[in-house]
């Protein structure tokens, strides 16, 4: 086996031949077992490979310690379930693992399983049959692993620690990705939402006002202060029965803000936190970027051509 991440070494290739010959020891008995699970299992259509594995026990904590690795075989695959002999007699029935195969043609590919059986074979190891259902399978069923956005504290997270994460990257199960980037809360760094509004109160109640322009006496004011009831008024120059188009036109006016008062050419966007209520002009939000992981995840039925 080559050497990648925390996996197995060159070193240890008279051991895995000492495997390969356990699974024909094994290929030979009967087909009867008392294992766990076996029966269906073997209801699913199953596949006769021999590729190195590594497995790696998880902690409580659900991170796995590279320096617990055991290695073993492939007996067989299937899309339920693998059977391996491992270099081991100290693997439970109950433990989950997560599995490296080390396929020629696509590298180190992880799965986490469920040990469903275990028998001792000679000289230290065991032959562990797993179906492949582990806590980890929210990882392991997609090619990319991403954030999603927390309810309660608006920030992008994993529904997994970042030691488990890490732990996983550690062994070459992940690797860690920059996805993209987000605008956030000065104080927090959750997400806000965004509004244009008053540049002075941040207010958001704001109206576009609208102004007439009087060609004769070039006077330009708020529509409300023409507004003299039935007809149009010049308050400038006093000019009456004024015809739209020949006499005045109107013009978009500032921005007023109903909270304050103040008028503005143009409006600014508005950063209102959903986590903490802060509200800010949002030139000041920070950057953060938002991290995935490429998940190096074996798909059981893809290694069959290698065995």
């Amino acid at each position: 086996m080559s050497t990648e991440f925390n996996t197995p070494a060159k070193s240890d290739e008279a051991l895995l031949q000492d495997l390969v010959d356990h699974k024909r020891e094994l290929k030979n008995e009967s087909r009867g077992s008392d294992y766990k699970a076996a029966d269906e299992r073997r209801r699913a259509a199953r596949y006769d490979v021999t590729l190195p594995v590594a497995c790696y026990p998880l902690l409580p904590s659900l991170e796995v310690n590279p320096s617990r690795m055991i290695e073993g075989v492939i007996v067989d695959i299937s899309q339920s379930g693998i059977a391996i002999i491992a270099a081991s007699q100290h693997i439970q029935i109950g433990q989950n693992l997560v599995v490296a195969v080390d396929s020629e043609r696509l590298g180190w590919r992880f799965i986490d399983v469920n040990v469903v059986g275990v028998r001792p074979c000679r000289e230290e190891s065991s032959h562990v049959q797993c179906k492949i259902d582990g806590p980890l399978k929210r990882i392991f069923r997609s090619d990319m692993l991403l954030p999603g956005l927390d309810s309660k504290t608006f920030k992008y997270v994993f529904q997994f620690t970042d030691s488990v994460l890490l732990s996983l990257c550690s062994i070459g199960a992940l690797q860690r990705m920059r996805m993209d980037t987000v605008m956030v809360c000065p104080d927090c760094q959750s997400v806000p939402t965004v509004r244009k509004g008053c540049s002075i109160c941040l207010s958001n109640e704001t109206e576009k006002s609208t102004m007439i322009h009087h060609f004769a006496c070039a006077n330009v004011d708020f529509i409300e202060n023409f507004d003299r009831g039935d007809e149009v008024v010049c308050p400038k120059c006093l000019g009456r029965k004024m015809i739209i188009g020949a006499d005045y036109e109107y013009l978009d006016g500032p921005t007023r803000c109903r909270e304050c008062g103040h008028n503005d050419l143009e409006e600014i966007l508005i950063g209102h936190c959903m986590f903490c209520s802060n509200r800010f002009p949002f030139e000041q939000a920070e950057t953060i970027d938002i991290t995935g992981y490429r998940v190096n995840r074996l798909d059981p039925l893809a290694v069959i051509s290698n065995g």
